[in-house]
């Protein structure tokens, strides 16, 4: 995460949460910027979606990737399906296609119910995003 880092967000949470609050508010502020400059990427029912909540607090009911074979190479697609926390007769999938990459560290035993907490989708470069995810 480059403006949403986790140890910011535990700090926010600990004992002296509030002396850490000013800062996150900060880091959220200048992502949201960089974001919208971005936006213009991004399929526009997408946006609707994202931008009512950032998918806070929804769960992670499936990632689902698939291999596509190209003449001389392989390409990897994601399916990220998502349910409302508030409603889960709600569903959101996501789409990712021509993913170069994907690095998790999912405990399944944890307190949460896969929660997913924040993100950042932030430029790569002219042709690639990035999606990075806290899950609780």
């Amino acid at each position: 995460m480059k403006y949403l880092r986790y140890e910011l967000s535990d700090q926010t949470l600990g004992p002296n949460g509030e002396l850490y609050k000013e800062e996150w508010e900060r880091q959220c502020n200048l992502y949201h910027k960089e974001f919208e400059s971005i936006s213009s990427r991004l399929p526009k029912l997408f946006l609707d979606e994202y931008r009512k909540k950032e998918f806070h607090d929804f769960m992670i009911e499936s990632l689902y990737l698939t291999r596509r074979c190209l003449k001389s190479d392989y390409k990897y697609d994601l399916e990220i399906k998502l349910l409302d926390y508030c409603d889960e007769k709600i569903h959101h999938y996501l789409y990712l296609i021509d993913v170069n990459s994907l690095k998790g560290n999912f405990d399944f035993m944890m307190a949460g119910n896969f929660d997913w907490i924040y993100a950042e989708i932030l430029s790569v470069d002219d042709h690639r995003l990035s999606l990075e995810v806290r899950l609780f």
